[in-house]
């Protein structure tokens, strides 16, 4: 009887004249055969444009990066701590396939490309099912494309965490999965059938996979369940008790998999909690909620003009500026389409719970009105638990992306039912795309913010790997935020052992293999003492050194000596249990500068040689084997590096040739120990560093840091083109180190050289030559430190003319190519040997005692020793 009465309906009746005149309206246009490819190839272009771009934004998001990684090996993933509330269970496959193409940029943006495709594809093709009007279909396809476009990546620059859809670590097919449960559930005639088995299949993977869709069935459920009972809408209470029980059953299912993978050790899934955050608890935070439930809401359809506001003073101003824009337009037109849409869901709704509705029309809803309803239940049951639970709103506009969806396929539904005009949908389908057009810029500047508000961390990161491919340790310890990225961007050989805060290691997101006994390893930490991105801390230094004990060595990250932002501590030897006890003087000796007076193992008992060169292996070629004599025969070596022989290049190059002279000096010293480094303040305020072999105070290191002068002393275009050439000459009246916290004046250059001469108190300074050569010329460094040199042993010889003068040796260097062989074999081996050791943190020199023999220079410098 109500089938037969169904017949009468007028709606039905509406919608076969519709369909009846539907051809007859499309053959009148000429253009709307041509309409619906050219929307598909819109969507699908603009798709692979904003999910491009977005793959962009978030290619340095540790949230992103870490799941591949938890399948970089067997162990490693078996080991793995990931979160009970997302463990991403559905996206394993997606992980392993990104781990197998070497967890490159250019795979995770072909992921995040690919999901994307299919997430849309699959929702256009939901619509298509729904509504076959080729003409009204493809003018949904370009409202889509336009929502979609101006969807941005993340909530506000710096935001860190997704909106849109492009992410491979968002929520984007667990949205298509969960859409295609529910119709299989609408469709069973029966529970236990094939249909319904599929769906609580599918169900229990995804709340394994993501608990927000356990909440999302269950609550949709009651909620749904709870209204219909009240108006008695027995085909919806039927489809409800369904849904309900279909959840519930998943539930369990989902449940028993996550346990399964616990007990059977397959991985580590941690934390049964059903969300991160607690309810709110008074009107203000209610208030905050609501507001950026509408935000959120309306930055889902691409219709938020203040879609780059951080704080709720910005929306206004933000909102206008984007409004009157070149995006101006299709962000209004997302408007209008979004609030047309809300109100077919709310008509949906409405209709659905109007029983004088149903027995005035004897309604029976069709299979995508009952779908339409079950997600305008679930957008509003997310939006209740939105507003209801106490967090950070700005950035949780993901949890709100279920609209998109939801109203779509409520407006397919929707329009199905009405007559439309063929001619005014084009129409306004391309002056829409006119729109989308001009929104471009708007898309670009939004991305172009948004990369923007990470570029002070990637140099500081790029800083990092730098650093850590000269100083090698086994494992990077640090912020979770900032050491995933370093070790994904630049392919550092370490593993990384994320934390939490500024001691705590990290308990989810982690893995066990990535947590090595810090006692018996060598580890770098990363100390940050300005704010991030994040919620992580800044730390002290107090904090790292009660817990880790005091570095060994230290490079500055961001910052300037005297107020450091970041730094890199380096543990050669693990943690440095003693270290911790020592006084707070002593403990921050190795990351924050000593004055000149207080530097330690500078007293010498024995009698002390003193090396001034230019370049951190001239000692090496020009000045051994009588540097190795000394040492052999028990003398204090202080050796002081007047540049930092970086030849132009990046901080990457000349720290390597650092590490390199002090591998030099350990192979002469004949131990492999580690070199404790301080930050020396002269007196004149320059700062300076000092690196002396721990075990035997005898050897120590001193770098000076200011810039290669280039062979003739011309400089180079990194450092301004100064040189102590031009400085010597009066070219220029002072000189910048490298890191660009200090200058000398010429007299202020001789006055430090002076100083640290009356420090260590040698009897026997050793200086590069003034010889020239037409033939071989000399370097301009070498020729200048020498003159340098010797003009402030003068000058400290005349304010200590009561004491034995210091001794001078001046070693020739390049020069010596012209010159007889007088070394024997056995020091040509030995120097050979030393040398290598430094050649291994430097590649822009011979690698191999053959290597060496074949190049003219290295091997005319290593069989070879003159003073002038």
């Amino acid at each position: 009887m109500v089938k037969k009465s169904s017949k009468n309906h007028p709606k039905t009746k509406n919608y076969a004249k519709t369909k009846q005149r539907m051809p007859k309206v499309s053959n009148s246009l000429k253009l709307s055969r041509y309409y619906l490819p050219f929307s598909l190839t819109v969507l699908l272009s603009t798709t692979v444009f904003w999910s491009y771009l977005s793959s962009r934004v978030h290619s340095s998001n540790a949230d992103q990066l870490v799941n591949p990684y938890f399948f970089e090996n067997f162990n490693t993933f078996k080991k793995a701590l990931i979160p009970g509330q997302h463990t991403f269970l559905l996206k394993w496959p997606v992980f392993l396939l990104v781990s197998l193409f070497g967890f490159t940029n250019s795979s995770y943006a072909a992921a995040t490309i690919l999901i994307s495709i299919f997430t849309v594809a699959s929702l256009a093709y939901l619509i298509h099912r729904i509504e076959k009007r080729q003409t009204v279909k493809a003018t949904l396809y370009l409202v889509l494309s336009s929502m979609l476009l101006l969807i941005p990546a993340q909530p506000y620059p710096g935001g860190l965490l997704p909106v849109n859809l492009a992410m491979i670590t968002t929520r984007n097919v667990e949205y298509i999965l969960y859409i295609w449960c529910i119709w299989q559930i609408i469709n069973v005639k029966r529970i236990k059938s094939y249909k319904w088995l599929a769906a609580c299949t599918g169900m229990s993977i995804l709340m394994a996979s993501d608990k927000l869709f356990l909440s999302l069935a269950l609550g949709t459920s009651v909620v749904g369940l709870a209204a219909y009972i009240v108006t008695k809408k027995k085909d919806l209470v039927s489809l409800f008790s369904r849904l309900l029980f279909s959840a519930m059953t998943s539930a369990v299912i989902g449940y028993i998999l996550v346990i399964s993978l616990n007990f059977l050790k397959v991985t580590k899934i941690v934390g049964s909690g059903n969300g991160p955050y607690g309810f709110i608890s008074n009107p203000g935070q209610l208030a905050h909620g609501l507001l950026y439930a509408i935000v959120g809401l309306f930055g889902n359809l691409g219709a938020n003009p203040a879609f780059d506001a951080a704080k709720i003073r910005d929306i206004a101003p933000h909102s206008l500026a984007n409004i009157f824009s070149l995006g101006g337009p299709a962000l209004v037109l997302n408007g209008v389409v979004a609030l047309l849409g809300l109100l077919a869901a709310g008509n949906l709704i409405y209709n659905s719970l109007n029983h004088h509705f149903s027995a005035k029309h004897l309604h029976i809803f069709s299979k995508s009105e009952k779908l339409s309803l079950v997600l305008i239940w679930s957008t509003l049951v997310s939006l209740c638990m939105f507003v209801s639970t106490n967090h950070y709103y700005t950035v949780d506009a993901r949890y709100l992306a279920i609209i998109l969806f939801a109203l779509f396929i409520s407006f397919a539904t929707f329009t199905r039912t009405k007559l439309w005009d063929d001619k005014k949908l084009i129409n306004f389908g391309l002056v829409l795309f006119l729109a989308m057009l001009l929104s471009i810029p708007l898309v670009l500047k939004s991305y172009s913010s948004q990369t923007k508000s990470s570029e002070p961390f990637k140099g500081r990161d790029q800083l990092i790997a730098q650093a850590l491919f000269n100083h090698k340790v086994n494992t990077l310890v640090g912020d979770y935020w900032r050491i995933l990225p370093i070790k994904q961007q630049y392919k550092i050989k370490s593993t990384v052992t994320p934390l939490s805060g500024c001691i705590s290691i990290r308990e989810i997101l982690s893995s066990r293999s990535w947590q090595p006994d810090l006692d018996k390893v060598s580890f770098a930490y990363l100390l940050t003492f300005d704010k991030g991105l994040t919620d992580y801390p800044p730390c002290s230094t107090e904090a790292i050194f009660k817990h880790y004990g005091k570095p060994n060595a230290s490079v500055l990250i961001a910052g300037n000596l005297e107020t450091p932002k970041e730094m890199l501590l380096f543990y050669d030897h693990g943690i440095s249990n003693g270290t911790s006890k020592a006084g707070p003087t002593q403990s921050t000796a190795t990351t924050q500068p000593v004055n000149l007076k207080n530097l330690a193992s500078t007293v010498c008992p024995t009698t002390t040689e003193l090396n001034i060169v230019a370049h951190e292996d001239d000692d090496l070629l020009f000045m051994n084997p009588e540097i190795q004599q000394s040492i052999g025969a028990g003398k204090c070596i202080r050796t002081i590096f007047l540049t930092a022989g970086d030849a132009g290049s990046s901080q990457l190059y000349w720290l390597g040739r650092e590490l390199g002279a002090q591998a030099a000096y350990a192979n002469m010293i004949g131990a492999d120990s580690l070199w404790l480094q301080r930050t020396v303040k002269l007196p004149s305020g320059q700062y300076i560093t000092s690196a002396v072999f721990k075990g035997n105070s005898k050897i120590s290191l001193l770098f000076m840091h200011l810039p290669d002068g280039n062979l003739f002393g011309q400089g180079f275009r990194s450092s301004r083109h100064e040189s102590i050439y031009k400085l010597l000459h009066g070219q220029i009246e002072s000189i910048h180190t490298i890191y660009g916290d200090s200058k000398y004046t010429l007299d202020q250059l001789g006055q430090t050289l002076a100083d640290l001469i009356d420090v260590f108190k040698p009897e026997l300074i050793r200086t590069q030559a003034t010889f020239y050569s037409g033939v071989y010329p000399d370097h301009s460094d070498h020729i200048a430190g020498a003159q340098i040199s010797q003009r402030a042993l003068e000058k400290y010889n005349s304010m200590h003319a009561s004491e034995k003068p210091i001794g001078l040796n001046k070693y020739i260097g390049y020069p010596v190519h012209g010159m007889p062989i007088n070394l024997n074999s056995e020091q040509i081996d030995k120097k050979t040997e030393v040398f290598l050791s430094y050649a291994k943190h430097d590649n822009g020199v011979c690698q191999s005692a053959e290597d060496c023999s074949a190049t003219p220079t290295y091997d005319s410098y290593l069989r070879r020793q003159y003073t002038q």
